[in-house]
């Protein structure tokens, strides 16, 4: 498990440092909500701490690939560019161009950076399509005013993508969701 690979402070005993106190806290807040489950008996209080758990480990980790592979901030910058305006049409060219970068080294440096994510339009679709979920989940709004509302140009292309991500189009997973929601 990648999480074994933290430094050890003493034989035996891993170590994580953070990059930020906002994670920090998280941490803290995750342990305490734990702390705060064990003491409940109700049928949801084991499940909670299962998944709190797998919170606080989830940002160690994170906490720790950050330390051990900072982002050069050129990439950083582009990260939360893209993050902030996710609505906005852009080509590669231009964001590479905003970085001082050529395309190719761009797009190289972005994918060897990110890890998971295998292109910059990769990572554009991934955060709408988790804005397209959360407004699936907790609006009225038509398909085609979620798909505008997520940066998606055309509906059939928000719909083309909603099937490749969730295996289904954004009406069929709305139903999932709602259904899933009353159970």
């Amino acid at each position: 498990m990648p999480l074994q690979q933290l430094p050890e402070a003493i034989q035996g005993i891993r170590c994580a440092s953070f990059s930020n106190d906002r994670d920090w806290l998280r941490v803290k807040a995750a342990f305490s909500n734990r702390v705060a489950d064990n003491e409940q008996s109700d049928l949801f209080s084991e499940r909670l701490g299962v998944h709190g758990l797998e919170e606080i480990l989830l940002l160690i980790f994170k906490s720790a690939a950050v330390i051990k592979n900072p982002m050069a901030p050129r990439i950083e910058y582009a990260v939360q560019w893209i993050t902030q305006h996710y609505m906005q049409p852009y080509r590669v060219a231009e964001l590479a161009s905003s970085v001082n970068l050529s395309p190719s080294r761009f797009a190289h440096l972005f994918r060897r950076q990110t890890g998971e994510i295998k292109s910059v339009m990769d990572m554009l679709n991934k955060i709408r399509m988790r804005v397209a979920k959360k407004l699936l989940e907790t609006s009225s709004l038509s398909i085609a005013e979620i798909a505008e509302e997520a940066g998606f140009n055309h509906p059939f292309y928000f719909s083309r993508q909603s099937a490749a991500f969730y295996g289904k189009p954004p009406a069929l997973f709305r139903e999932h969701l709602q259904h899933a929601n009353n159970e």
